[in-house]
């Protein structure tokens, strides 16, 4: 995938979280390839099997250890620091500059001079609620772990087997269509979208169904696709 990006032409760098080991696996990837590089790439790496948080300026990440034969990770991915939409026409009547722009989506006021300030709510429009996506996969069933995703608009969450076949996933630590419906249901979302499935199906018509009978909102994650996180 990052071999893609750079043959697309990618120049803006990108951060990668992972469990252990992944930076490592990509060094030696580098040293036996021919690996095409056109932007930086940079790790952080979740050492141990505990709840961990990281905060970027527009995104907080909660990485919540599952339960998978190796070390696996769910993730919650929450905007903070919403832009608020400019007011063009209000910014051009007091003549603000571009360059004062950033500050103010962010919320801040504008002081013109110091004993004229113009408020911030008159120089944008009120944002949309903060978005927030649960992404769960390769996973046993942990209804334990609803809560955390409760306050998430949209949740995926794997669904390798059907649930006739309920003890295979078990066997492997996986989940089946119907638990992934249970979670969402648990969780309360509004939107549950399902994938990982198991090579042995050549469709997943049944999968969809299984998991819409607890959970009607579901939808596949088919590739290429996109969804509206609401």
């Amino acid at each position: 995938m990052l071999n893609t990006m750079a043959l697309n032409g990618r120049k803006s760098p990108i951060t990668i979280i992972s469990p252990k080991g992944l930076q490592r696996f990509y060094k030696v990837y580098q040293e036996t390839s021919d690996a095409h590089e056109t932007f930086d790439i940079h790790f952080i790496e979740l050492g141990t099997e505990q709840k961990q948080v990281i905060t970027t300026p527009r995104i907080k990440i909660t990485a919540i250890p599952v339960s998978h034969r190796l070390s696996c990770f769910a993730y919650k991915l929450e905007q903070v620091n919403i832009e608020r939409p400019l007011n063009v026409e209000a910014c051009k009547k007091y003549q603000i500059p571009v360059e004062a722009f950033k500050n103010i989506k962010l919320g801040e006021d504008y002081q013109i001079d110091p004993g004229k300030v113009i408020p911030n709510t008159e120089l944008t429009f009120d944002s949309h609620e903060p978005i927030s996506y649960g992404y769960i996969t390769d996973t046993l069933f942990r209804p334990d772990l609803a809560n955390e995703f409760s306050d998430c608009h949209t949740v995926y969450h794997e669904a390798t087997y059907l649930h006739i076949l309920i003890d295979r996933a078990i066997k492997t630590k996986h989940s089946t269509a119907m638990q992934a419906g249970e979670f969402a249901k648990k969780a309360s979302v509004n939107q549950l979208l399902i994938g990982h499935f198991s090579s042995r199906y050549l469709s997943t018509d049944e999968h969809l169904h299984e998991a819409r009978g607890v959970f009607p909102d579901t939808h596949i994650a088919e590739e290429g696709q996109t969804f509206e996180i609401y």
